[in-house]
């Protein structure tokens, strides 16, 4: 982004203030909801590294080939995605955790099929290789990544409400 035009400027500080989460609904702001659904799953993705059984690596695997396959072919990624997040939470071996992270799942905090079909494989293989570290980098880099995204979404639309356009 130039430094030196301000309308960018400022349509980017207009997205930032959407993302903070201020909303008018007596409901956690969806930042919160990303904040928390980020920190469980990254807590799953060491636990499940430390703790996981043999099925549970099947299972992760598995789970993460069926988000890549709903990319590749279209299909229902939201439903692939939050499967593989209960197998996350029940690889981790913390019944309150896999709760936890089942219920901010349904929000679907991260929509991008992409970002979901390259990222979730990669902390599943980390999982299977009891790599921690690698695992919880992986969480960070879909999370960042989604970030990213909703941000140029917002300023998109921007764009197109300074210009008289739809910010829908």
């Amino acid at each position: 982004m130039p430094d030196d035009d301000p309308e960018e400027s400022r349509q980017v500080r207009r997205a930032e203030y959407e993302l903070s989460g201020v909303s008018p609904e007596p409901q956690l702001p969806r930042r919160d909801e990303g904040a928390a659904q980020l920190e469980f799953e990254l807590a799953a993705a060491r636990l499940a590294a430390e703790r996981r059984s043999a099925a549970d690596a099947e299972r992760l695997v598995h789970e993460a080939g069926v988000v890549a396959l709903a990319h590749e072919h279209g299909g229902e990624i939201q439903s692939a995605a939050h499967a593989f997040r209960q197998a996350l939470g029940r690889a981790a071996h913390n019944p309150l955790l896999a709760r936890a992270l089942d219920h901010l799942s349904a929000k679907a905090i991260v929509r991008d099929s992409a970002l979901l079909a390259t990222h979730y494989p990669i902390v599943a293989n980390a999982i299977v290789e009891r790599d921690a570290d690698r695992a919880e980098d992986a969480v960070r880099a879909l999370f960042d990544g989604a970030r990213r995204l909703e941000l140029r979404e917002l300023i998109d639309r921007t764009r197109g409400a300074g210009r008289g356009g739809s910010a829908d």
